[in-house]
């Protein structure tokens, strides 16, 4: 998500150009720059041709000059930011954020500086600096009141997965943003003209800046296949910045697709009730592309959040939040979210087959005779805590290897191998990668016996890829819904066996699978199978359940109408 906020935020910054240079222009380029080196706009100008046509080393180059030329101006150090990010420098692209914070005069309050803050908070997110970002977009949603809500919820990210995040304090956030942004929004009397009938067939509208190629398409795309056209109506409310091939999939589906991208909120909300909708679900919580100032005008009877957010959307306009027993045990979570929880029947999710993929291939071990521990998630939830407990596992078991995907250059690498150091594990021991195609995610597979779940905040789309890879996976189950997220997974896909309850007994299950060889050949051959007949990957029995829960909401909303007339 951080990512594709950036480059959104990038965009803001400058407009690219129309076409993308041929060789002759980039031998214009080398010529123009050798002739005037200390030309600030020559050097910032040739950079953007050269970062879009793949000439990323070239563009860095130019960017590096344009700064030493004139290190006052923010426009080459914002750009060189971006570049940085982009190609995994991470410490090295906030250090150059602060810069293009300094070339700002007091008193700027604009859309560029607006870019550059959100850009540095994003970016010390991603580096697992939960609490500075934090305190960095605190500092400037008192500087900068008109960006305020976007600073805020941008920091509502650091309460979900911050190691050091609590259900309460997460919750506390997320409302303390709704009071102040959204609540106030929501209309004194909505004025429904919904027939309150409880077993009529419903309009349900599915809102969504994800509705493309990105995770929330492999788990939405079974619901739209399965639903029960003649008890349900869909539409689509897409909001994603881009159509792709994933996009003319979904929209072959039976549902009224609405493009609602750059459409004003007041506009969604007349269009919404012009389509006589019942119940709007929100795909997208807190993350990019999010609509959730559309949710608070509160356009339809109920309003359900679920999918794309792990937690709590905070807001008074959000009636339910779908979960499931095993993320939210009845009794145990229900004081920590503002919505209502929509329990269903099985896992929350639903695993669509990847769209393209390679077999899983033999067990590593058989023929390198030592086990290859993997972890494929974002390198934001990696922590000390969960690193310490991975370390314990290389250390029983000497031979052993861990790669890991994900991993920024630069300082922010050498710290992170300092962190390994320190718990007793030489580099030589690890296999960092940092960008990795869809490709090479699954090459890696094939080299990986066993997985390893990020914890507190544990895997969600990666957890079901390594499945579908032959990969088994160790997760812990934590106190909350962000931290239960491997134990509902496991759970549905029928390896209920592979979830810890505790740190020690996470470290036990790695090590003991680890050295029964045969049980691991036999499952990485049979995995796949598995998963393809698990609940995880049952799309109709998982949108059965989901049209229950959407049903029982829409029964309660008819008692409450029908009592008020």
């Amino acid at each position: 998500m951080l990512g594709r906020v950036l480059r959104q935020l990038a965009a803001r910054f400058h407009r690219p150009a129309a076409a993308s240079p041929d060789a002759g222009v980039l031998d214009q380029c080398k010529a123009a720059c050798s002739a005037r080196p200390n030309d600030y706009a020559l050097h910032v100008n040739w950079s953007n041709l050269l970062k879009q046509s793949g000439h990323v080393a070239g563009a860095r180059a130019l960017l590096e000059r344009a700064v030493q030329v004139e290190p006052a101006r923010y426009e080459a150090w914002y750009n060189l930011g971006i570049l940085l990010f982009e190609t995994w420098w991470l410490d090295e692209s906030i250090d150059a954020f602060e810069r293009a914070l300094q070339g700002f005069p007091p008193g700027s309050d604009d859309a560029r500086l607006q870019s550059v803050v959100l850009s540095t908070a994003l970016a010390l997110q991603r580096a697992g600096e939960w609490k500075k970002a934090t305190q960095f977009l605190e500092h400037w949603a008192a500087e900068l009141p008109a960006m305020a809500s976007d600073c805020r919820r941008v920091a509502l990210l650091g309460s979900v997965v911050d190691p050091d995040a609590s259900p309460a304090a997460s919750l506390a956030a997320h409302r303390a943003w709704a009071q102040v942004h959204a609540d106030p929004k929501a209309p004194a009397r909505p004025g429904y003209t919904n027939i309150p009938a409880a077993q009529r067939p419903l309009r349900v509208g599915y809102v969504s800046g994800d509705l493309c190629s990105h995770a929330v398409s492999l788990f939405f795309e079974p619901v739209l296949a399965c639903h029960d056209r003649g008890a349900f109506e869909l539409f689509c409310y897409d909001n994603s910045p881009r159509e792709d091939s994933t996009t003319v999939r979904l929209r072959r589906h039976r549902a009224v697709w609405r493009a609602i991208a750059g459409i004003a909120d007041d506009e969604c909300r007349r269009l919404i009730q012009a389509d006589r909708i019942d119940v709007l679900v929100d795909l997208s919580g807190h993350t990019a592309h999010n609509r959730l100032d559309l949710f608070a005008l509160k356009p339809a009877p109920v309003q359900v959040t679920w999918l794309g957010y792990r937690t709590t959307t905070g807001m008074a306009a959000m009636d339910w939040r779908v979960t499931d027993g095993v993320v939210d045990p009845p009794g145990a979570s229900d004081g920590w979210y503002s919505e209502r929880l929509m329990r269903l029947s099985c896992s929350q999710w639903c695993f669509a087959e990847p769209e393209s993929s390679v077999e899983p291939g033999l067990l590593p071990m058989l023929a390198s005779g030592h086990v290859t521990f993997g972890s494929f998630n974002q390198f934001d939830k990696l922590n000390e805590r969960a690193i310490r407990i991975w370390a314990r596992i290389l250390s029983a078991l000497p031979a052993s290897r861990l790669v890991i995907a994900g991993v920024p250059l630069g300082s922010r690498r050498a710290k992170f191998l300092g962190l390994w150091q320190r718990h007793g594990i030489q580099a030589g021991r690890l296999e960092l990668h940092s960008y990795v195609s869809r490709a090479e995610f699954h090459a890696l597979h094939r080299r990986v016996d066993v997985a390893l779940d990020t914890f507190p905040c544990n895997g969600g789309t990666t957890t079901c890829e390594s499945l579908w890879m032959g990969v088994p996976v160790v997760t812990l189950a934590g106190q909350w819904g962000i931290a239960r997220a491997g134990s509902s997974l496991l759970h549905a896909a029928r390896l209920a066996d592979w979830v810890a309850d505790n740190e020690s007994a996470y470290a036990e299950i790695a090590i003991e699978r680890a050295r029964d060889v045969d049980a691991l050949a036999r499952l990485r051959a049979s995995l796949r199978a598995q998963l393809r007949g698990s609940p995880l990957m049952d799309g109709a029995r998982f949108t059965r359940a989901l049209e229950d829960g959407v049903r029982a909401a829409w029964r309660e909303w008819c008692d409450r109408a029908s009592f008020v007339s």
